[in-house]
């Protein structure tokens, strides 16, 4: 039967601590915004409406000589065909089919359109991707955007002061002070929780959890001792901070590596022909990288060249649902609200 309508949201529990937000270099926010706006999940701006979308409109779907293509703004760009218009451009000469942008104002519009047949085409964070699929969207992932050749992943980091020594391991933050992200956060939230439980520890009872609000505000309040340990992407410790000049060498340690969690797809829907989806998947992997676009000429050198959203990425690697199975291991071991959903 299905759902008459599903809202995500995640309420923190009285006990749980917060930092206050500092002001932030907006030269390294940027990066940072990027990586925050591709992970955040349920409860800053993932509310699932299965009764219909009022993000995604109410407009037909696509007819026989148009695509629709939904994603969400980016902080460097309002208007996401800005942001994606190469890709737009080789996917019309590929599919011989008009493309048409749809922007969304979260991973909500673009869930629903997909389900529902409004949209073809959707860029979707990795947690919201497995979240569609459970709420019953017919999609596959075909390809995810990366900064390097390499297979797009990133960690989550479990840290502390550089010079703790009672801290060696995860295993050691039972009873200790600890800072997690955000609630809505992949890395600094869903991830820490299940590396807890895997090491029998109750992130609810057996810690004492602090909320940062964010991957940095983790790692200074670890490095000042407001927090005993905590939590932050991987690109924070070993980038952002440093690079800010906000942290140095010794200031903190890493004691703890997840699993590789997957980058944010770009999903279709099952029901495109297949000759459709043929054609999406393979001009996004074999086309849409520095070097194919620098060397037939649409690109006058790799540092300039934007695939999509920004110059700091290379392009589009091939991707598959199996990919996704950390995040599915991650919330069948927490059960954290952010993971609920219902099949419609």
């Amino acid at each position: 039967m299905p759902h008459p309508g599903l809202v995500l949201s995640y309420q923190l529990a009285p006990s749980v601590r917060t930092v206050p937000r500092s002001s932030a270099d907006p030269r390294s926010e940027r990066r940072m915004h990027r990586r925050a706006l591709r992970h955040l999940t349920a409860s800053v701006g993932i509310g699932l409406l299965l009764a219909g979308s009022a993000a995604c409109g109410t407009g037909a779907a696509s007819s026989d000589d148009t695509l629709v293509f939904a994603a969400i703004p980016s902080e460097e760009e309002d208007n996401p065909r800005q942001s994606y218009q190469k890709v737009v451009e080789r996917l019309e000469e590929a599919t011989g089919k008009k493309v048409e942008v749809k922007q969304t104002t979260n991973y909500n519009g673009v869930i629903e359109g997909l389900k529902s047949g409004t949209v073809d085409i959707g860029v979707l964070g990795p947690f919201s991707y497995v979240l569609a699929k459970k709420v019953g969207a017919k999609i596959s992932p075909v390809a995810v955007l990366a900064e390097d050749k390499k297979q797009p992943t990133y960690l989550s980091y479990g840290i502390t002061q550089g010079d703790n020594k009672d801290v060696k391991s995860i295993k050691d933050f039972e009873g200790k002070k600890v800072c997690f992200g955000d609630p809505a956060s992949t890395s600094s939230y869903l991830f820490p929780r299940a590396g807890l439980k895997d090491n029998d520890i109750d992130p609810d009872k057996d810690v004492k959890p602090v909320m940062a609000g964010a991957h940095d505000l983790s790692i200074l309040s670890v490095k000042s001792g407001k927090c005993d340990v905590g939590f932050a992407a991987d690109t924070y410790v070993e980038h952002t901070m440093p690079e800010k000049g906000r942290i140095k060498k010794g200031d903190i340690k890493v004691v703890w590596r997840s699993v590789p969690i997957p980058e944010s797809p770009i999903a279709v829907r099952n029901d495109l022909p297949k000759k459709v989806r043929n054609q999406i998947s393979s001009t996004l992997v074999d086309e849409l990288n520095k070097d194919w676009l620098v060397k037939s000429g649409e690109c006058k050198d790799a540092e300039s060249c934007v695939v999509a959203s920004d110059a700091a990425y290379w392009g589009y690697l091939p991707i598959e649902d199996k990919d996704y199975a950390p995040i599915r291991r991650v919330c069948a071991v927490t059960k954290d609200k952010q993971c609920e959903g219902e099949e419609a």
